[in-house]
Formats: C-alpha cells, sequence, structure tokens
C-alpha cells in the first residue's frame, strides 16, 4: 500500500500521541533511566545487548546521572522532533527516523539490562519509526 503525505503526518501524530502517553506512564511510576537510578546491570544472552556492553556505555551512564537525564530526555525529543519535520515535510525526517529508531534501541537495551522491565515492550517504538524512513 502506498502511504500518502497526509496519511504519513497522521501516522506520525499517532505515534508520537502513543509515545507521549508511553512516557508519560514511565515517568509517573519513576521508570526513567535517570528514576531507576541504576548502581548495576545484569547480562542477558541477548548479541544487541553484549555490543552495547562491549562499548562500555553501560559503566559510563551508571557513573553519570546527567548522562541518564540527557538520554532521557533525548528519548522524548527524537520522536518529537520526527513528528514536527514529518508533519512540517522536512526531509531531515528520513535521517531523524533511522536515528530515532538506533537511539530508541540502544535506550531500551540499557533501561532493561538496568532494570526488570524486559525489551519485549519496546519493539514497538524501534520499528514503528521506520515506516516514516522511506516513501
Amino acid at each position: 500500500m502506498f502511504l500518502s503525505s497526509i496519511h504519513r503526518k497522521r501516522y506520525a501524530i499517532f505515534y508520537f500521541i502513543c509515545f507521549a502517553i508511553y512516557f508519560a506512564w514511565y515517568f509517573f511510576h519513576g521508570l526513567l533511566l535517570s528514576q531507576l537510578a541504576p548502581v548495576f546491570f545484569h547480562n542477558k544472552l541477548d548479541l544487541t545487548t553484549n555490543i552495547i556492553q562491549l562499548s562500555d556505555l553501560f559503566n559510563i551512564v551508571i557513573r553519570m546521572p546527567w548522562l541518564q537525564i540527557v538520554f532521557d530526555v533525548s528519548f522524548f525529543l527524537l520522536p518529537l522532533f520526527l513528528c514536527v519535520c514529518t508533519v512540517a515535510g522536512y526531509r531531515a525526517q528520513y535521517v531523524l527516523t533511522i536515528l530515532t529508531a538506533i537511539f530508541n534501541l540502544v535506550y531500551a537495551v540499557m533501561l532493561s539490562g538496568m532494570s526488570p522491565l524486559s525489551i519485549e515492550g519496546y519493539v514497538g517504538w524501534m520499528m514503528l519509526p521506520i515506516v516514516l524512513a522511506f516513501r
């Protein structure tokens, strides 16, 4: 099925509204990375988690609370910027879509590695922006 620009704009708005509700729920229940104040992480049998752990990103985020806040704010702002760029028709939406999907993957891996939350709940936030990446 071919997506017209109206469909893409409506999809972007719907995606952001759902994401904002999801983010607000996590915020009010203290489940964001900065609210958890992680002190350790657990390893799962997952290739993506192991690749991110090899970069030592887990230890860096644990040691720097300001970076946890940056990750939380970026987790919210990237879908917002994606929605704004899609509705406004900017060409940056295609690059921003891939950037949002990759960042959501990293954030989900880190949050699921530092909390009892499962990464399966984040699959939609990682994969749904990719619909906007192509015409």
